[in-house]
Protein backbone atom coordinates (compact mmCIF):
# COMPACT_ATOMS: atom_id res chain seq x y z
CA UNK A 1 0.00 0.00 0.00
CA UNK A 2 1.81 3.52 -1.28
CA UNK A 3 1.74 6.92 0.88
CA UNK A 4 -1.29 8.20 -0.92
CA UNK A 5 -3.52 5.33 -0.42
CA UNK A 6 -2.89 5.47 3.29
CA UNK A 7 -3.52 9.01 3.42
CA UNK A 8 -6.63 8.64 1.35
CA UNK A 9 -7.89 6.37 3.89
CA UNK A 10 -6.95 8.67 7.20
CA UNK A 11 -8.92 11.65 4.76
CA UNK A 12 -12.29 9.15 4.51
CA UNK A 13 -12.09 7.98 8.30
CA UNK A 14 -11.78 11.68 9.36
CA UNK A 15 -14.54 12.74 6.76
CA UNK A 16 -16.86 9.69 7.70
CA UNK A 17 -16.68 10.72 11.81
CA UNK A 18 -17.16 14.54 10.95
CA UNK A 19 -20.62 13.77 9.51
CA UNK A 20 -21.97 11.87 12.92
CA UNK A 21 -23.32 14.88 14.61
CA UNK A 22 -24.36 13.31 18.24
CA UNK A 23 -27.17 15.34 19.82
CA UNK A 24 -29.88 14.29 21.87
CA UNK A 25 -33.28 14.42 20.16
CA UNK A 26 -35.29 17.99 20.62
CA UNK A 27 -38.54 16.17 22.04
CA UNK A 28 -40.64 18.46 20.10
CA UNK A 29 -42.87 21.14 22.06
CA UNK A 30 -43.54 20.61 26.08
CA UNK A 31 -46.62 18.78 27.22
CA UNK A 32 -49.22 21.16 28.95
CA UNK A 33 -52.01 19.02 28.57
CA UNK A 34 -53.11 17.12 31.81
CA UNK A 35 -54.37 13.65 31.39
CA UNK A 36 -57.77 12.86 31.32
CA UNK A 37 -60.57 10.33 32.49
CA UNK A 38 -61.65 8.27 29.96
CA UNK A 39 -63.60 5.80 32.08
CA UNK A 40 -64.16 4.67 35.53
CA UNK A 41 -65.39 1.54 37.69
CA UNK A 42 -68.19 2.88 39.07
CA UNK A 43 -69.01 5.54 36.51
CA UNK A 44 -69.32 8.99 38.15
CA UNK A 45 -72.61 8.98 39.64
CA UNK A 46 -73.07 5.71 40.09
CA UNK A 47 -75.96 3.66 42.23
CA UNK A 48 -75.62 0.60 44.10
CA UNK A 49 -71.80 0.27 43.83
CA UNK A 50 -71.00 -2.84 46.02
CA UNK A 51 -67.50 -3.33 45.53
CA UNK A 52 -64.46 -2.47 47.42
CA UNK A 53 -62.71 -1.62 43.99
CA UNK A 54 -62.14 1.68 42.09
CA UNK A 55 -60.44 1.59 38.70
CA UNK A 56 -59.70 5.23 36.78
CA UNK A 57 -58.70 4.30 33.32
CA UNK A 58 -56.90 7.72 31.43
CA UNK A 59 -55.62 8.93 28.00
CA UNK A 60 -52.26 8.58 28.41
CA UNK A 61 -49.64 7.41 31.10
CA UNK A 62 -50.10 8.58 34.80
CA UNK A 63 -48.32 8.38 38.24
CA UNK A 64 -49.23 8.78 41.47
CA UNK A 65 -48.19 11.42 43.70
CA UNK A 66 -48.19 11.05 47.21
CA UNK A 67 -51.70 10.03 46.84
CA UNK A 68 -52.26 9.06 50.46
CA UNK A 69 -52.30 12.55 51.37
CA UNK A 70 -53.57 13.56 47.93
CA UNK A 71 -56.99 11.76 47.89
CA UNK A 72 -59.84 12.97 50.39
CA UNK A 73 -62.82 10.85 50.28
CA UNK A 74 -65.85 11.90 52.39
CA UNK A 75 -67.32 10.42 54.09
CA UNK A 76 -64.35 8.96 55.94
CA UNK A 77 -64.34 5.45 55.31
CA UNK A 78 -63.11 2.53 57.46
CA UNK A 79 -60.12 0.83 57.12
CA UNK A 80 -57.34 1.42 54.88
CA UNK A 81 -57.05 1.43 50.86
CA UNK A 82 -54.06 0.71 48.49
CA UNK A 83 -53.49 2.52 44.99
CA UNK A 84 -51.70 1.26 42.38
CA UNK A 85 -50.85 2.15 38.77
CA UNK A 86 -51.98 -1.30 36.07
CA UNK A 87 -50.59 -1.30 32.57
CA UNK A 88 -48.88 2.33 33.31
CA UNK A 89 -52.84 4.10 32.34
CA UNK A 90 -55.14 2.10 34.58
CA UNK A 91 -55.12 3.74 38.36
CA UNK A 92 -56.48 0.91 40.92
CA UNK A 93 -57.63 1.68 44.32
CA UNK A 94 -58.45 -1.56 46.78
CA UNK A 95 -60.46 -0.92 49.80
CA UNK A 96 -59.98 -2.89 53.15
CA UNK A 97 -63.65 -2.78 54.01
CA UNK A 98 -66.84 -2.92 52.39
CA UNK A 99 -68.48 0.68 51.60
CA UNK A 100 -71.40 1.47 53.98
CA UNK A 101 -74.51 0.78 52.67
CA UNK A 102 -77.16 4.02 51.48
CA UNK A 103 -74.14 6.26 51.38
CA UNK A 104 -72.93 8.62 48.57
CA UNK A 105 -69.07 8.35 48.46
CA UNK A 106 -66.61 11.69 47.32
CA UNK A 107 -63.33 10.90 46.09
CA UNK A 108 -61.42 14.00 45.44
CA UNK A 109 -57.69 13.28 43.96
CA UNK A 110 -56.53 16.68 44.28
CA UNK A 111 -53.41 16.74 42.57
CA UNK A 112 -52.79 12.96 43.49
CA UNK A 113 -52.39 12.02 39.40
CA UNK A 114 -50.28 12.86 37.31
CA UNK A 115 -48.99 12.43 33.82
CA UNK A 116 -46.19 10.37 33.20
CA UNK A 117 -43.92 12.52 31.05
CA UNK A 118 -44.37 16.40 32.33
CA UNK A 119 -46.32 15.60 36.10
CA UNK A 120 -49.27 17.56 34.93
CA UNK A 121 -52.39 16.93 37.59
CA UNK A 122 -55.28 16.20 36.30
CA UNK A 123 -57.95 18.73 36.55
CA UNK A 124 -60.40 18.93 38.98
CA UNK A 125 -60.52 15.37 39.06
CA UNK A 126 -63.21 13.26 41.61
CA UNK A 127 -65.82 10.65 41.88
CA UNK A 128 -69.01 10.38 42.95
CA UNK A 129 -70.67 7.11 43.77
CA UNK A 130 -73.57 5.89 46.18
CA UNK A 131 -73.84 2.36 47.85
CA UNK A 132 -77.72 3.10 47.77
CA UNK A 133 -80.50 3.55 44.91
CA UNK A 134 -79.44 7.05 45.08
CA UNK A 135 -76.94 9.73 44.48
CA UNK A 136 -77.40 12.56 47.51
CA UNK A 137 -78.42 16.06 46.28
CA UNK A 138 -77.24 17.98 49.19
CA UNK A 139 -76.03 20.91 47.36
CA UNK A 140 -73.90 23.87 48.60
CA UNK A 141 -73.46 27.00 47.11
CA UNK A 142 -70.79 30.33 47.40
CA UNK A 143 -67.79 31.42 48.00
CA UNK A 144 -64.78 31.03 50.17
CA UNK A 145 -62.61 33.99 51.19
CA UNK A 146 -59.51 34.36 53.65
CA UNK A 147 -60.84 35.22 57.10
CA UNK A 148 -58.34 38.24 57.05
CA UNK A 149 -57.72 39.76 53.76
CA UNK A 150 -62.11 38.81 52.68
CA UNK A 151 -59.88 37.98 49.16
CA UNK A 152 -61.79 34.98 47.45
CA UNK A 153 -59.29 31.73 47.72
CA UNK A 154 -59.13 28.87 44.79
CA UNK A 155 -58.37 25.39 44.91
CA UNK A 156 -60.53 24.93 48.17
CA UNK A 157 -62.79 21.98 48.74
CA UNK A 158 -65.70 22.81 50.82
CA UNK A 159 -67.18 19.19 52.93
CA UNK A 160 -69.98 18.23 54.97
CA UNK A 161 -69.89 15.54 57.32
CA UNK A 162 -72.05 14.19 60.19
CA UNK A 163 -71.53 15.33 63.30
CA UNK A 164 -70.03 12.46 65.25
CA UNK A 165 -67.43 11.99 61.89
CA UNK A 166 -64.20 13.26 64.14
CA UNK A 167 -62.31 13.47 60.51
CA UNK A 168 -59.50 16.49 60.56
CA UNK A 169 -58.73 17.51 57.35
Amino acid sequence: MNWLSKIYIIISILFLNACANMLPPTGGPKDAIPPKLERSIPKNGSINFKDTRVSLVFNEDVKLDNIQNQLIITPLIKGHYNAVIKKNKIVVITFEQPFDSNTTYTLNFRKGIKDLTEGNAADELSLTFSTGSLIDSSFISGQVVDYKTKVPLKDILVSLYKSDDTFDI
